[in-house]
């Protein structure tokens, strides 16, 4: 394989998906377009009195940073998002537990011989914009949300 062929591509398969408490299964909400994945932990380091080194070092509270645009969009995304799991109605729930969402994709290589596949869970997003618009345009949302855990990372030949 030349250096090219292992260059990956953001296309058609990537979604969000919307995680719903009595449902089997999430629910694909969105298309994305765009797309950061950053997993990161707090580094905690440790020295000793007689060295300037590093003598130890210990990793703690990781969370999954996520930065989404996307412009295919299924309104629920919203109406959940205000109300919660479930809401219909769309108004503004009074509740402390954040709506969760589901991340995957399917990355190609240039030549199709190889594919990366991940799935971020529990996303959460702290702020959603209800309309983001201009004049003769497709809406294109912009999130920014701190996702649990990263599942299914994995590098293989595409699935037929």
């Amino acid at each position: 394989m030349s250096e090219r062929d292992s260059i990956y591509n953001l296309q058609d398969y990537a979604t969000l998906d919307l995680t719903e408490e009595d449902a089997d299964e999430p629910t694909p909400v969105a298309g994305i377009q765009d797309v950061t994945i950053v997993p990161q932990f707090e580094i905690n380091q440790f020295y000793t009195a007689d060295s300037t080194h590093i003598a130890d070092q210990f990793q703690h509270e990781g969370s999954v940073n996520v930065e989404i645009g996307y412009s295919f969009f299924d309104g629920e995304v919203v109406k959940e998002w205000l109300g919660g799991s479930g809401a219909a109605d769309g108004d503004m729930a009074d509740t402390s537990d954040p709506q969760k969402y589901e991340l995957t994709g399917e990355f190609l290589s240039r030549d199709g011989s190889q594919q990366i596949s991940c799935t971020v869970e529990g996303i959460t997003f702290p702020e959603m914009p209800i309309i983001a618009a201009s004049r003769g345009e497709n809406i294109q949302w912009d999130l920014s949300g701190t996702g649990e855990i990263v599942t299914g990372f994995d590098v293989d030949a595409p699935a037929e």
